[in-house]
């Protein structure tokens, strides 16, 4: 066991620590497949099944290369996806500010979005920073005072375009709601 490895590498003992709180993950048994084509079918029915009930989905891969394949059999079943490689890092911020959207499909390699939250929902913030660029408009004009106060009027509600008239305000808007 990795224990007795551990004891047997350093000499010291490992001893389990409890979890703050209670476990409340759903551990599944292992499913095993006959072969790899059966096993990328039962991922894209499970990725479809998710993606028409709504629910956002992150696919994770070890892999470019799979992340790859299944976003070619994702189009095929003509589903709309992002896939968050190293081959597409300069969109990351895009990417990830999506991937909680309902019914967004997001593939990533495990070291894609390291330390990064996924909000359910999308995060709207990175996603009216994204308009914006597509917009042209300049963000560092865009004073960081007035920004975060924009945003504190949303979380509680208020309508910033009222304060800040500027377009900035009206995407930011638009884009929690």
């Amino acid at each position: 066991t990795e224990a007795e490895e551990f004891q047997r590498i350093y000499d010291l003992e490992v001893i389990a620590i409890p979890t703050y709180k209670p476990v409340i993950r759903d551990d599944q048994a292992d499913l095993v497949y006959r072969n790899e084509k059966a096993k990328f079918q039962a991922i894209m029915d499970e990725i479809q099944a998710a993606h028409e009930r709504g629910q956002p989905v992150l696919v994770g891969t070890v892999a470019i290369e799979t992340s790859e394949r299944i976003a070619q059999l994702l189009k095929r079943r003509n589903i709309d996806h992002e896939v968050l490689n190293a081959k597409n890092h300069e969109r990351e911020a895009t990417i990830i500010a999506q991937a909680g959207q309902p019914g967004s499909v997001t593939i990533a390699t495990n070291m894609a979005g390291r330390g990064v939250d996924i909000l359910l929902g999308g995060n709207p913030e990175g996603m009216a920073r994204e308009q914006l660029r597509r917009e042209d408009i300049d963000l560092t004009e865009v004073p960081q005072r007035a920004w975060n106060d924009a945003v504190d009027m949303l979380k509680h509600k208020q309508d910033p375009t009222t304060k800040y008239p500027d377009r900035w305000a009206q995407v930011l808007a638009e884009k929690w709601h």
